[in-house]
């Protein structure tokens, strides 16, 4: 039988869920124990505060039983009288690249998410439990993560628009089973959950020995969660720090440093609008002395705007968070022990990182919600607006004698296309050498720089840039077609969400680079090259000429046949192309 304190921690979570006065949740239910318990718990629950349930069941077709688990939850739904969903992914995972958990995790969250918009529903209830938090968080210590890394799941967490409850994180899978077994309900055990080859599973069983060897205290969790209330304080103090914005000249002009408008930044994500009094007592600056602050930033382009005596951002945005990205990123991210920074503002995230001295042994990211001085190809201005795309650059290094850069930047276009196909995008192209194309108009852009590193490494700085939400207006000096990710599909995406894809899908293709170079990738390439058979114009620093583009070489030359029928081959450096 279910012990009293069980139940106590099951009353307390439906209390938790009927305090939140939901009209409908989601409820994720894969047939395993936790999962069943879940179901059981929440359909047997008898109160007025009881939001609409539905269920949604994956099945990823990886194994021959997965369709017969989906109508074993379908039945006990029709039981239940609950309505009841199946979803499958549209590609086969065992036909992608990378590690095929972490594509079936990926895959699991999109396919929740999308029936979630399509539904109306607000919150999605997982069946995680302490078991799995314990299992996470020394999968994490294993993999060397920082303050964030270790803090402890929480509860709730909101993203992407829907709520994502784990109602029972305070009970033990055990628990749930005796609870099970009390009311005569049936679950099915999946064969991969005592599979070895599967990462999770061994250190389910470090775990276990762990603590039957008494090395591990039966409530270290706790450390998680000393962890979570520490990154919590960090950000506090973050904010606390924005004290030190302003300071005054002689003459009493104020002098705002671009570094450190995030402090200012901070406040108003936090709470937006706020009062200026508020914002005067947190910064201790005088009231009349805020309005300039928010005149020099607009001139900067952050959309902070003044009504009455309170002040706003002019939209709402899926700001940037460094632990929602980090949630998804994939086991190899984490082998590589990945360097993770997001800034309010800089001047460029290429710029930061070839200054920046990283750690070698890493591959480091940094993101920034606005750049002061983006620049593409050719020295060219690249159009940053604030809090609505995706400004990313990675540092990667590599040895030349094992692996030459020719082509690097195609690579990176792929793994681009790869992101934003999985993302909903379908007419995904790419212009040689750096351009990404979707709709025949450009979305996105690539600027790879190689730098001398340690020893006989190179580092690569590849920048990225993504539109994703253009503010209107934002775009008038651009001088090509364009377009960005939330016009060109119908689905609510968040830049979190994607960044966190791009990062997994580079990373994965990276290393795959550095062990077959460009030839694993070349006629991947050839199938979405924009510029294969058509016509155009070909500048170089000596001047223009007219040609036909055809294809690129098995090193990433592009290939052309001049209107005086002349066959050549262009590396990439100060050339640039365009369709007539």
């Amino acid at each position: 039988m279910i012990n009293q304190d069980s139940k106590k921690t099951i009353e307390r979570a439906l209390s938790n869920l009927a305090s939140l006065k939901l009209r409908s949740c989601g409820i994720a239910v894969s047939g395993g124990s936790d999962s069943m318990a879940l179901l059981h718990i929440l359909t047997d629950w008898q109160s007025a505060s009881k939001p609409n349930l539905l269920v949604a069941s994956i099945d990823h077709g990886l194994r021959s039983d997965s369709k017969s688990e989906v109508e074993f939850v379908k039945k006990v739904c029709e039981e239940k009288k609950v309505e009841h969903f199946s979803l499958a992914p549209t590609t086969q995972l065992l036909e992608t690249k990378g590690n095929l958990q972490d594509n079936a995790r990926s895959a699991r969250y999109q396919l929740l998410k999308n029936w979630a918009y399509s539904k109306n529903i607000q919150c999605i209830l997982i069946g995680h439990t302490l078991d799995d938090q314990e299992e996470t968080i020394l999968m994490r210590f294993l993999r060397g993560s920082g303050v964030d890394g270790l803090a402890s799941m929480e509860e709730t967490v909101q993203r992407s628009e829907i709520l994502w409850i784990r109602p029972l994180l305070k009970l033990r899978k055990e628990e749930l089973r005796d609870y099970l077994r009390s009311k005569n309900y049936s679950w099915i055990e999946d064969p991969s959950n005592y599979d070895d080859k599967y990462q999770r599973v061994k250190v389910r069983k470090l775990l276990q020995q762990l603590k039957h060897s008494n090395l591990i205290a039966p409530n270290f969790v706790k450390t998680a969660e000393h962890m979570l209330r520490s990154s919590h304080l960090l950000k506090e103090t973050a904010i606390s720090a924005s004290k030190n914005l302003l300071s005054f000249n002689d003459v009493g002009q104020i002098t705002f440093e671009v570094e450190k408008f995030s402090q200012m930044l901070s406040l108003l994500k936090e709470k937006s609008p706020q009062s200026i009094g508020n914002l005067s007592n947190s910064l201790l600056i005088e009231p009349n002395k805020i309005i300039s602050v928010v005149s020099s930033m607009s001139k900067l382009g952050i959309p902070v705007q003044v009504y009455g005596q309170s002040i706003s951002l002019k939209f709402k945005s899926d700001f940037l968070d460094s632990r929602i990205i980090e949630e998804q990123l994939s086991d190899l991210c984490r082998q590589k022990k990945l360097y993770l920074r997001t800034f309010d503002v800089i001047d460029s995230t290429n710029d930061f990182l070839i200054s920046e001295k990283t750690d070698a042994s890493k591959i480091a990211v940094v993101l920034s919600e606005i750049q002061t001085q983006g620049r593409g190809r050719r020295g060219k201005c690249w159009q940053s607006p604030f809090g609505s795309n995706i400004y990313m650059s990675i540092k990667w290094n590599f040895d030349p004698r094992e692996v030459s850069p020719a082509g690097l930047s195609l690579v990176i276009g792929l793994a681009v296309s790869k992101a934003l196909w999985a993302n909903g995008l379908r007419d995904v192209k790419l212009k040689w050498p750096n351009d990404v194309i979707v709709s025949n108009k450009k979305i996105g852009g690539i600027l790879t720089e190689i730098k001398t590193g340690v020893a006989n490494e190179l580092s690569a700085v590849i920048g990225l840039g993504i539109n994703f939400k253009m503010p209107a207006g934002s775009g008038k000096n651009i001088d090509q077609p364009w377009t960005d990710m939330c016009s060109e599909t119908n689905a609510r995406i968040n830049r979190n969400d994607v960044v966190a894809c791009l990062i997994n899908t580079i990373v994965s293709y990276l290393e795959e680079f550095r062990s077959f170079g460009f030839d694993a990738f070349w006629e991947s390439w050839n199938e979405i090259d924009f510029l294969k058979n058509k016509k155009g114009v070909v500048s170089t620093k000596d001047g223009e000429l007219l040609a036909k583009f055809n294809g690129i070489t098995d090193q990433g030359a592009l290939k052309i046949t001049t209107d005086t029928g002349d066959a050549m081959t262009l590396n990439s450096g100060e050339v640039s192309v365009r369709v007539k």
